[in-house]
């Protein structure tokens, strides 16, 4: 799975804004139970900057290895019914289908929203007994699990 400059970009920008948002939410119920710990003062001064430069960091670095390609062994047809029901565990459901791939999308609207747009997950064949599934890498880990624990094919 081949990111663009642009995607990459996208990626970084949207992992920013959902941890910011993350932060300030957990600021704003931290104040309200008066168990902040710092002034406000204190926040917009040097640990105001260090927690915005590690933030930036962080999401710069974030669509290098939060998006992955992994293969699982499953028959793309003979174990398609599956795949689906894999999919479907972890909350997600067959949004499109042609020839050659299989894409699936988040079910939920907070796992939508959360996502930002980026819950994609397309699945391909490589061979007669293997797929490649590319998108998110913590739900293609776990699916990758659920394919492992439903398929027919031999795992190595």
């Amino acid at each position: 799975m081949k990111q663009t400059v642009v995607q990459y970009l996208l990626r970084a920008v949207k992992h920013l804004v959902r941890m910011a948002l993350l932060i300030v939410a957990i600021y704003f119920v931290m104040d309200a139970t008066d168990t902040l710990g710092i002034q406000q003062n204190e926040l917009l001064g040097t640990r105001g900057i260090i927690l915005a430069v590690a933030l930036v960091a962080i999401s710069a670095a974030y669509p290098s290895y939060g998006f992955v390609c992994r293969t699982a062994n499953a028959s793309f047809r003979g174990d398609r019914s599956a795949i689906i029901r894999a999919f479907g565990h972890i909350g997600y459901g067959l949004h499109s289908e042609s020839e050659g791939q299989m894409v699936f999308r988040a079910s939920g609207l907070f796992k939508r929203l959360w996502n930002m747009g980026d819950d994609k997950i397309v699945v391909t064949p490589i061979d007669n007994n293997t797929v490649e599934v590319s998108g998110v890498r913590k739900e293609v880990v776990e699916v990758i699990y659920h394919i492992a624990g439903t398929t027919q094919q031999p795992q190595e």
